[in-house]
């Protein structure tokens, strides 16, 4: 479980923990109070307008996740891999993720039997120059001004998924 800061019905911000896979994830862990996030890249860019199934990107559904770094996996030369770390600088400020979240009723585990479980994925886009050589697929989407989570949490679709876009090169840096 992570805290997702998501409006609630009164549009009032509140910090809840969520379950990090919307169906699309591999894995999540949490290190050093650092988060590691493997999300693949249909999150959003791709799968969801191919299902035609808009109702994730609404105001109701949007989220935005506190990190202040996060890791790749990137492969070594003997086929392992190992994670690298990125973050703003050393000081590792508080940023976060896009994401989107719901209420999902499913059987995880078949001892638990049916559950429902608040689940959230990030929102992903291209891998910038600093996180390209170590995961060139994608990246997370990073939100560093109060501005950009306003708009992620508030405005209409098209407006907010122009937050979907590669972080300057100069506010990422490898640890």
């Amino acid at each position: 479980m992570l805290p997702a800061q998501v409006r609630n019905r009164d549009t009032a911000l509140s910090l809840a923990d969520h379950t990090h896979d919307l169906g699309v994830s591999k894995a999540i862990t949490l290190h050093q109070n650092l988060l590691n996030s493997y999300a693949e890249k249909i999150l959003i860019q791709n799968s969801l307008f191919l299902w035609g199934d808009y109702r994730w990107l609404g105001v109701p559904h949007r989220c935005v996740v506190p990190f202040t770094a996060f890791s790749e996996q990137a492969r070594q030369d003997d086929g392992s891999f190992h994670p690298v770390w990125f973050a703003a600088d050393e000081r590792k400020p508080l940023r976060f993720f896009a994401g989107i979240w719901t209420s999902w009723t499913s059987v995880r585990k078949l001892k638990e039997g049916e559950v429902t479980a608040d689940l959230f994925g990030f929102l992903t886009t291209d891998a910038n120059a600093v996180v390209a050589p170590y995961h060139p697929k994608a990246m997370p989407v990073i939100l560093e001004r109060q501005e950009e989570i306003e708009t992620w949490l508030t405005a209409p679709i098209p407006v907010a998924l122009q937050l979907q876009k590669p972080l300057q090169e100069a506010s990422l840096q490898v640890l």
